[in-house]
């Protein structure tokens, strides 16, 4: 965080946060939920959120609060500006800190539920979403992309790139 905190999240049954040479333990009864699986993220506004047990939280006040429910497990990163992005089963959300949440879409595959491990936001505003089981998806805004075999999404993405760096960049599956 800003003040120079490392956040860790043990089995999702505790969250440490480490400043200097102190140590901040927080349980279930800082509002910690339970569950296995904990992530942590810390949003460009330097707020620390979670999702653990079905719950999405954030760290306000000294302790955690819960502010929706999700799919568990679910993964998260920071928004570029300001908030969280949340992979929730195949629904990828964005929940800002005043707790409003907007859905950005979902991952729909014949015959297949995705599980998302991973999300992020590039530089140029596309969200990433890496599953164990269906591959990667970027979503540009107005579609989502399967990059699995599809040459055209790499070459769009290297011409994305060149603009922005002025280069010529290339991405290969």
């Amino acid at each position: 965080d800003r003040k120079g905190g490392v956040w860790m999240a043990f089995n999702g049954r505790t969250v440490t946060r480490i400043v200097g040479n102190e140590v901040f333990t927080f349980s279930p009864s800082d509002g910690l939920p339970g569950g296995n699986l904990c992530q942590l993220a810390t949003d460009a506004s330097d707020h620390v959120w979670l999702v653990s047990g079905g719950k999405a939280g954030v760290f306000e006040g000294g302790k955690f609060q819960s502010i929706m429910p999700v799919a568990d497990p679910s993964c998260i990163a920071p928004a570029r500006h300001e908030g969280l992005w949340i992979c929730s089963g195949p629904k990828v959300l964005h929940l800002g800190s005043d707790g409003k949440s907007t859905i950005l879409g979902e991952i729909v595959l014949p015959g297949i539920k995705p599980t998302p491990t991973a999300v992020l936001e590039d530089r140029f505003g596309s969200v990433w979403v890496g599953t164990s089981d269906a591959g990667l998806y970027r979503f540009d805004g107005v579609a989502w992309q399967d990059t699995k075999g599809q040459g055209e999404f790499w070459g769009q993405l290297s011409r994305d790139a060149s603009r922005q760096y002025g280069k010529n960049l290339q991405f290969s599956p």
